[in-house]
């Protein structure tokens, strides 16, 4: 059985191949490989056409029936989105709270197949290191991810323990994050802290996972996610995890729940999400953050030892072998079927 998957952000020209979309790409058209597809990339004889890319970006071909597939993170997409997305066959979203999103302003039928994660990230049992403990924040500089009030959260509840560290995890052009540094003036939080340290090159992926061997609890305040990778990934290590859990399809294995409010979009936003940031976000509570750090802190071997144990059934559950024959490859057979191919 044949498959076309593209996109634009499949394309080996996309800057960021290391980021969300290509990332997923690559692991979902292994998944389908492994589920016995013949997989092409921008087939204009193909007879199904499988568009992963934001709403704006997808590429349909004339002679194919196009499957859009899409991930958003508030509750509302704009009228143009929503036009993009009719424009396919059908509809495919990252997770069931992302359909019932598209399912406001889409006529078109709508799937759900959920990301899954990567067996190449090796469950490891932690330990301290030099009787230090190093929370991490990932997905700097992006403001929905929450870097802002994980590190006050930080911060308020630790920042005169020097043993104690939050790690910042950015890409190549740094964080947004500032804090007052005693003055009123406001300053990177790594210049006022001397417990807040930053990491702002790119990793390849072997170094990037000796991050999250190497500390020993994830914060991931997010306002909302279209499947929210890094959260799931980190568990699949063996790393304790607080985030935001509501748009989240694996909320069940979350141990360390973070409280939010149901919020307006922030003012102040870069001019690229003013246009698609519509509708509400997940604003995360920064006393439901500090007491989720406080727990794990002081819990630490328990944490340690349920999350190990809990890694493996991530591995068992969310593997993308499994995901992709349980939520993609029945619906592919059907539309073969309907298309008499």
């Amino acid at each position: 059985m044949k498959l076309n998957l593209t996109g634009v952000n499949l394309h080996k020209g996309f800057k960021k191949q290391d980021m969300g979309y290509p990332t997923a790409a690559a692991n979902m058209a292994q998944g389908f490989v492994d589920n016995g597809f013949k997989m092409s990339n921008f087939d204009l004889n193909s007879k199904i056409n499988l568009s992963f890319a934001t709403p704006n970006q997808h590429i349909m071909f004339s002679g194919a029936y196009n499957i859009l597939y899409s991930s958003h993170e508030t509750t509302e997409i704009s009228d143009y989105w929503a036009e993009c997305l009719n424009k396919g066959d059908e509809v495919w979203a990252a997770s069931t709270w992302t359909a019932n999103v598209f399912r406001k302003k889409i006529d078109k039928p709508i799937n759900v197949y959920p990301h899954g994660v990567s067996g190449k990230f090796v469950p490891a049992k932690r330990k301290l290191r030099e009787d230090k403990f190093f929370f991490l924040h990932t997905g700097e500089p992006y403001v929905r991810k929450g870097g802002q009030v994980a590190v006050e959260a930080f911060l308020e509840e630790f920042a005169d323990n020097e043993d104690v560290i939050m790690i910042i995890k950015a890409y190549d052009h740094g964080h947004t994050i500032l804090v007052d540094d005693g003055t009123g003036k406001k300053v990177a939080p790594e210049v006022a802290y001397k417990n807040v340290k930053t990491i702002k090159q790119s990793l390849g992926f072997n170094d990037y996972l000796k991050v999250l061997h190497n500390t020993h609890c994830l914060v991931y305040p997010s306002w909302g996610e279209g499947f929210g990778m890094m959260p799931l990934e980190a568990m699949a290590t063996g790393l304790p995890t607080i985030t935001t859990w509501e748009w989240a399809e694996y909320k069940d294995l979350i141990d360390h729940k973070i409280e939010s409010q149901l919020s307006d979009v922030p003012d102040g936003l870069p001019e690229y999400l003013t246009d698609t940031y519509l509708g509400k976000i997940y604003l995360p509570d920064v006393n439901s953050i500090r007491y989720n750090m406080k727990q794990v802190y002081e819990n630490r071997e328990e944490e340690f030892k349920k999350s190990f144990d809990k890694s493996i059934q991530v591995h068992k559950e969310w593997n993308w072998e499994d995901i992709t024959a349980k939520h993609a490859v029945p619906r592919i057979k059907e539309i073969y079927g309907e298309l008499n191919v």
